[in-house]
């Protein structure tokens, strides 16, 4: 059966204290990464658009519109973002077709309408590469009949032009500017765009170090609260332990021989006995003095040497 290890007040103490200051290193190393957890932020944006003039069903990459009211137009739009590192997304894009007639004179628009031709769509995601296509086809001749109708009935003196946006997330990413007109040309309007910028918002990791830095704080002072009170209670009171080895030393001083180092009782026969009383009554019967010996702190030895066998008391504060 292995040995109990008693623990000395003052060992108690240095464990506690390093224990604590353990603790608060930690606390202090999440509250800086709590408050340093930022980091730059780079990223690269562009939108590519081709398209295809189709008249008559027959379509080639020429930039030239013959027959507006022949003309179908089909767009192929891609989209890249690339981040420098892994983020959460949530992208919304959509494509919205403007049609806008302005005064040949004074270019003053006199009459404007949206169509939504791709209704939001969303993008969500994790990871530090986006990339989508739209594809999209636009017959120009539904656009067209509204500018003839405006002519009809208002006035000849106008231009029109229809213009397809793609946005992505309400920022326009491409814009692709139709004349509404015969012999006209498409004029596209894709971005480039590059940003740098520091990603000082609190995220997950943030909320997640001020958690850890919070609860090593509170366990830091419960520690350190329970040794003060430790230390206070073992240098204000005695302990029942202390009050009975100096009530044993004094009553019994004539009986009991200090020594300054442990008994030698190695290759002896030891009878342990399991209180003073019963080292007591051996003194008187086999007539041989008490020897006494601090072990540490929390422990004491008191021991009869009769020769043959040696009888031995261990008093433990553990104990009372």
């Amino acid at each position: 059966m292995l040995n109990k290890i008693y623990i000395s007040f003052e060992q108690r103490i240095i464990i506690k204290l390093i224990l604590i200051i353990t603790i608060l290193l930690l606390a202090l190393f999440f509250i800086y990464k709590t408050f340093n957890n930022t980091s730059d932020l780079t990223y690269s944006e562009e939108s590519s658009t081709k398209y295809k003039i189709c008249e008559n069903n027959i379509c080639n990459n020429k930039n030239l519109i013959s027959n507006i009211d022949n003309t179908t137009i089909k767009f192929i739009n891609n989209h890249k973002i690339k981040y420098n590192k892994k983020i959460k997304y949530n992208i919304n894009y959509k494509i919205i077709a403007n049609t806008k007639i302005t005064d040949i004179k004074t270019n003053a628009i006199l009459y404007e309408t949206d169509e939504e031709l791709v209704h939001n769509k969303g993008l969500i995601g994790h990871d530090n590469n986006l990339n989508f296509t739209n594809n999209i086809n636009v017959n120009l001749s539904k656009y067209n009949k509204y500018v003839m109708n405006y002519k009809n009935n208002y006035s000849s003196n106008v231009k029109a032009n229809l213009d397809i946006l793609f946005y992505a997330d309400n920022n326009i990413v491409s814009a692709i500017n139709i004349p509404l007109s015969d012999n006209s040309k498409i004029v596209v309007n894709d971005i480039k765009h590059h940003e740098k910028f520091s990603d000082d918002t609190w995220n997950n990791y943030n909320r997640k170090y001020a958690y850890i830095s919070v609860i090593l704080g509170i366990i830091c002072l419960v520690l350190i609260i329970k040794l003060t009170k430790f230390v206070t209670k073992s240098f204000g009171n005695k302990s029942e332990y202390r009050k009975e080895l100096e009530r044993i030393l004094k009553i019994y001083d004539d009986k009991i021989i200090n020594s300054k180092t442990i008994y030698n009782s190695k290759n002896r026969d030891i009878v342990k006995v399991n209180s003073f009383k019963e080292i007591l009554d051996v003194h008187n019967n086999v007539k041989k003095p008490i020897i006494y010996s601090k072990i540490n702190s929390v422990k004491s030895e008191f021991v009869v040497d009769d020769e043959y066998v040696l009888y031995k008391y261990i008093m433990k504060e553990v104990d009372f």
